[in-house]
C-alpha cells in the first residue's frame, strides 16, 4: 500500500487499484476500482478539491431510496400544515413511490424525471401533473440542502402546458340569485364570500364572537381545516396574513343580524358556530359544495367557465374589498357606495371616488368617445345595497 498526502491507494489481489480517504472522523472506501493507480489517485484528488471547496457529499447519504427521502421529507417541516401534509402524503403514495420509490437518490437523473412527468402527463391533467411534480422537486431540493447530493436531478423538465380558463366577475343580479338558491339559512355565506372575500374554510369556522355587528366588525382567527387523516376540525387561517379584522358594510349587517337572530339559543353562545348543517355540525365543504353548492349553481346557470371557481370565495371578485390585518397590513375591505351608504360597489371599477381621488391630487382620466370628443369620466358602477333593484327585499 501507498501513501499520499490525502488518502491512500492499494492494490488488490485482483490487480485492481482501490483508493480510500479519512473524512469526519470515519473512513471511506471509494465504490469503484481503477486499473491503473494513477487513475485511483485521480479520483481522490478530485475527492480533495470537493472538500476543501464544501462541495464534498457522503457518499452513503445517496444509497438512500426515493421512498426514504419521501418520509424524511415529510417530516423535515413542522410550520407545515396537516391538509398539505396530507395532499404531498397521498401524492406520494400514489405518483411518486411507484415511478420512483425503489431507486436510490443518487441514480436518479433528468431523463428519469421527465419520463415520470410524461407518463402522468398521459393519465392526468396539467395541475395534477405540476403539483406532483413540485413534491418530487421539494424532495430532491432538500436533499441537496441536506448535503445528500450535489445537486438535483430535477432541471431541465418540460412541463404540460396549463389551459388559462376565462371567468367573468359575477354581477349583483348573480349574486343575489344565488343566495337565493341556496336557501335562507345559506344565503350569508353567499354575501361573506362576495362582500369580504372569506375563503369557504374561514366562513365554517366563523364563530359568533368573531363577529361585532355594533361595530360593524368581523374577525378572522379561525378555520375548518382538514387533518392527516381527512378530517375537518378548527384550527388557524391559511397564513399569518390570514388574522386579520374586516368592516361590514350596512347590508351585510343587516343580514348577519337577521341570520344570528334565526340562530336561537345559539346566537348567545360565542364558541357556537354562526353556520352548521342539519343536526348541528359544522359544515363540511364536501357535503356543502354537493348539496347545497353545485345545485344552486344549476339552478342559476352559473356553471362552466362562466363562474369563478365553485367556491363562495370565488363571488368576492364582484366587489372589492379592504381591511385591515392583526400585523398592521392592508386586508380587503368593501367600498362604500357614496350615493347609499348601506351599498358596496360592484364589477371591474374598483377605484376611488372622483372627489376623494381629486384631493389626493389625482384627476379622473377623461373618456374619449368614438367621434373624439373628450368627456369627464362617470362610474358606470351601480351600488349593491338595499337600495339596488337587485337587492333581495327579505331573507
Amino acid at each position: 500500500m501507498s501513501r499520499r498526502a490525502f488518502g491512500s491507494v492499494r492494490k488488490l489481489a485482483s490487480g485492481r487499484w482501490q483508493a480510500s480517504y479519512w473524512h469526519d472522523g470515519r473512513r471511506h472506501i471509494g465504490s469503484l476500482t481503477y486499473r491503473a493507480k494513477a487513475d485511483a489517485s485521480a479520483w481522490l484528488a478530485a475527492v480533495e478539491a470537493d472538500i476543501r471547496r464544501g462541495a464534498w457529499v457522503d457518499p452513503r447519504a445517496g444509497r438512500l431510496s426515493v421512498r426514504e427521502l419521501g418520509g424524511t421529507w415529510l417530516g423535515s417541516n413542522p410550520a407545515k400544515r396537516a391538509s398539505t401534509q396530507a395532499v404531498e402524503r397521498d401524492i406520494l403514495r400514489l405518483h411518486v413511490e411507484p415511478a420512483l420509490g425503489h431507486r436510490r437518490i443518487d441514480s436518479v437523473t433528468p431523463a428519469d424525471v421527465q419520463e415520470f412527468v410524461n407518463g402522468l402527463s398521459r393519465r392526468l391533467g396539467a395541475r395534477s401533473v405540476r403539483r406532483s411534480y413540485g413534491v418530487l422537486r421539494a424532495m430532491f431540493g432538500f436533499a441537496v440542502n441536506a448535503d445528500w447530493l450535489v445537486r438535483s436531478p430535477c432541471r431541465g423538465i418540460k412541463l404540460p402546458p396549463l389551459m388559462v380558463r376565462s371567468r367573468r366577475a359575477l354581477s349583483a343580479a348573480d349574486i343575489a340569485g344565488l343566495a337565493a338558491a341556496v336557501g335562507v339559512r345559506h344565503a350569508p355565506v353567499v354575501y361573506l364570500g362576495a362582500l369580504l372575500g372569506l375563503r369557504w374554510s374561514e366562513i365554517a369556522g366563523l364563530r359568533v364572537r368573531a363577529i361585532d355587528l355594533g361595530r360593524g366588525i368581523l374577525v378572522v382567527k379561525e378555520a375548518r381545516v382538514r387533518t392527516a387523516h381527512h378530517e375537518q376540525v378548527s384550527g388557524p387561517p391559511k397564513s399569518e396574513a390570514g388574522r386579520r379584522s374586516l368592516t361590514m358594510p350596512r347590508a351585510l349587517i343587516d343580514i348577519l343580524t337577521a341570520h344570528l337572530r334565526n340562530l336561537g339559543e345559539g346566537a348567545n353562545d360565542p364558541d357556537a358556530y354562526v353556520f352548521h348543517g342539519s343536526l348541528g355540525q359544522p359544515l363540511d365543504y364536501v357535503n356543502w359544495r354537493r348539496r347545497v353548492w353545485l345545485p344552486a349553481c344549476e339552478a342559476t346557470g352559473l356553471v362552466g367557465d362562466r363562474l369563478p371557481r365553485p367556491a363562495p370565495s370565488g363571488c368576492h371578485r364582484a366587489g372589492g374589498h379592504r381591511g385591515r390585518s392583526e400585523d398592521g397590513t392592508d386586508a380587503p375591505r368593501a367600498h362604500r357606495s357614496a350615493d347609499d351608504p348601506g351599498g358596496v360597489r360592484t364589477g371591474d371599477d374598483r377605484r376611488r371616488p372622483a372627489g376623494r381621488r381629486a384631493r389626493r391630487g389625482v384627476l379622473p382620466r377623461p373618456v374619449v368617445t368614438p367621434c373624439g370628443r373628450k368627456i369627464a369620466h362617470r362610474s358606470r358602477t351601480a351600488p349593491f345595497g338595499p337600495s339596488s333593484p337587485e337587492w333581495p327585499q327579505r331573507l
